[in-house]
């Protein structure tokens, strides 16, 4: 059984509930068709073409077409190197164009960065005597 732990920390790679339910179905259980699947994980008939084309869009499974189409899962480690090289591509791209746009703005303006100035010193000193 797979930890409620994990389940968020696969939301986190971008999967929904469905998918993580399919996609667990699948590594536990390896091919299985769509019928199966929705019997092994408790999802609706009625989603599982939709659950399975996202899954295989964001490259977490594989199908073989046929009559019945068989589904199979990725390497775990496979599927989640690649799409935490894909997250890190997004954020690198936001905060290079969050950058672009906003500093050009800063500067405009003159606002100046505030400088922390720490100055380091004792006051429980006792000044020098004279001999």
């Amino acid at each position: 059984m797979i930890v409620s732990k994990i389940k968020n920390d696969l939301m986190k790679f971008g999967l929904t509930q469905y998918e993580i339910k399919a996609y667990i179905a699948l590594i536990s259980h390896g091919r299985l068709s769509a019928k199966e699947i929705c019997q092994v994980a408790n999802l609706p008939y009625s989603k599982i073409h939709e659950i399975l084309n996202r899954l295989e869009r964001k490259g977490w499974i594989e199908i073989e077409i046929g009559r019945p189409t068989y589904y199979y899962p990725k390497p775990p480690k496979e599927v989640i190197e690649a799409t935490k090289a894909k997250i890190i591509e997004d954020i690198q791209s936001i905060a290079n164009r969050l950058i672009d746009e906003l500093q050009p703005i800063f500067e405009e303006r003159g606002i100046k960065e505030k400088p922390d100035i720490w100055i380091l010193g004792s006051t429980t000193e006792k000044p020098a005597m004279k001999i």
